[in-house]
């Protein structure tokens, strides 16, 4: 039979309203008899309703966190990773994790929307921020907190986390340059993605400075799944002077260009070079381990999860926006090229 109230009562002393008070967190119970109250509690693995909870603080303590989908299946493994780190810092403060996908295009924002205008979550975190943001405009109308995995322009006081993803390209660019490449490919992501242009700017700066001219036939614009990078890939692979290396946006578009070089038979790492990005299990696992940047993907979950959480409470934020530095790890995926002319 379940814990009630009254058993409490009757194990600690304290009366039925004075515990009811203390599980709610009542400012009236003095912190001693809030400790033994809680500790018979947890002893019973009793929980206070959150209904009473909600009611009494005005909050549900709950989060939004909308995954971005591309077509019928979610498949990026950088999500679930993300969503693990939220979802263990929300639970290290008594909050929940509402999730949802949020398709490409017009329903993206109506997904926003119904959680929010719906009275369903007290503050969102956003992902894959946009050149031109609906959902930060929205937001910010509402006056409903949020944090952002990613850099939006002209809103200079939003709060963020992003990776320094212009020089992670180019540090991956360049170490393909230094191995003697000089033909190299390039997928990146949508262009109304905010770090599709740092990314950009990266891999064309380092071509800059070792006096590789741009080439726009070998770049080729993706949608960040496995998919697409198998398609492009194919399509690099046909060129007559086929690119040596390939950098991609992210890793599974990357074990994408894996599987395209599998099917035309190059051998990864010496016959063709690839690069990833984000740094999921997947990539340490493929065959063979994939060069990638390494993003920090659990912590930054907690972190966003902890930057919102002083948001909804009115607590200061030490540091409102937060820019990683790239964390290259450099694997067997890339390699010099088989000729000094790079193919």
């Amino acid at each position: 039979m379940p814990t009630r109230l009254k058993d409490l009562a009757k194990e600690t002393g304290y009366s039925v309203s004075t515990i009811s008070r203390a599980l709610l967190g009542y400012k009236d119970v003095n912190a001693e008899t809030r400790r033994r109250i809680v500790k018979a509690a947890q002893k019973h693995d009793y929980y206070p309703y959150q209904s009473a909870r909600q009611l009494r603080a005005g909050k549900t303590y709950i989060i939004g966190f909308l995954i971005p989908t591309y077509g019928l299946r979610f498949s990026d493994p950088f999500f679930i990773e993300l969503l693990t780190g939220i979802g263990d810092g929300a639970a290290a403060k008594n909050y929940d994790v509402l999730v949802g996908t949020s398709p490409e295009g017009e329903g993206e924002l109506e997904a926003y929307k119904r959680i929010v205008a719906g009275g369903r979550v007290d503050g969102v975190v956003i992902t894959r921020t946009k050149e031109d943001d609906k959902r930060v405009d929205y937001l910010l109308k509402v006056h409903t907190p949020f944090v952002l995995l990613g850099r939006v322009f002209n809103k200079p006081n939003v709060p963020y986390i992003d990776i320094d993803s212009k020089n992670g390209i180019k540090l991956l660019t360049e170490h393909l340059l230094k191995l003697g490449h000089r033909k190299i490919g390039f997928i990146t992501s949508p262009e109304e993605l905010v770090f599709s242009r740092y990314r950009n700017e990266g891999y064309r700066e380092a071509l800059k400075k070792y006096g590789i001219k741009y080439d726009a036939s070998i770049v080729k614009i993706g949608d960040l799944t496995q998919e697409t990078g198998r398609k492009l890939a194919t399509e690099l692979f046909r060129q007559k002077n086929r690119p040596s290396a390939v950098v991609c946006a992210n890793d599974l578009t990357a074990l994408g260009v894996y599987s395209a070089a599998h099917q035309v038979g190059l051998e990864i790492g010496s016959d063709i070079s690839i690069s990833g990005y984000d740094g999921i299990s997947l990539a340490e696992n493929a065959h063979p381990p994939l060069t990638t940047i390494q993003v920090p993907i659990y912590e930054v979950g907690i972190k966003l999860f902890n930057m919102l959480y002083k948001l909804l409470n009115n607590e200061p934020l030490e540091n409102k926006q937060i820019l990683l530095p790239p964390q290259p790890i450099y694997r067997n995926s890339t390699g010099p090229p088989r000729k000094a002319d790079g193919h």
